[in-house]
């Protein structure tokens, strides 16, 4: 996956921030995720152009608009949790399910992408 090393790197530096109780490094991570996943949408609505099939089109342009709102909900959520008096960030269910959420919807985008480059030979 594209870019999936430095997801990879702020899932874990968010998962910290929260653990330690550190609400300004979890926004920041949250935000670097959002941004990280931004442009990996953006990458595959460009490239998603090509595929000569129109199904397998119009699910990476879906799943790509997924992934921003997954994104611009990550960022409120973390502003929220990190502005709250919350004190177990780290086991906070919301955060988790949307980290989780935007992981998988990478992995679709990928997969989709690599079907795609199958499709166009």
């Amino acid at each position: 996956m594209s870019g999936s090393g430095d997801l990879s790197i702020q899932i874990r530096r968010m998962a910290e921030a929260a653990k330690s109780g550190s609400r300004a490094e979890m926004l920041d991570a949250a935000r670097m995720i959002a941004t990280l996943s931004q442009d990996f949408a953006k990458t595959v609505k460009r490239t998603a152009t090509t595929p000569p099939h129109s199904a397998t089109k119009d699910k990476l342009v879906n799943n790509s608009l997924g992934l921003e709102d997954l994104c611009r909900q990550l960022k409120i959520l973390a502003s929220v949790k990190a502005g709250s008096a919350s004190l177990d960030l780290d086991r906070d269910h919301q955060l988790v399910s949307n980290t989780g959420n935007i992981v998988r919807m990478w992995k679709e985008l990928n997969d989709g992408l690599e079907i795609a480059k199958i499709v166009r030979k």
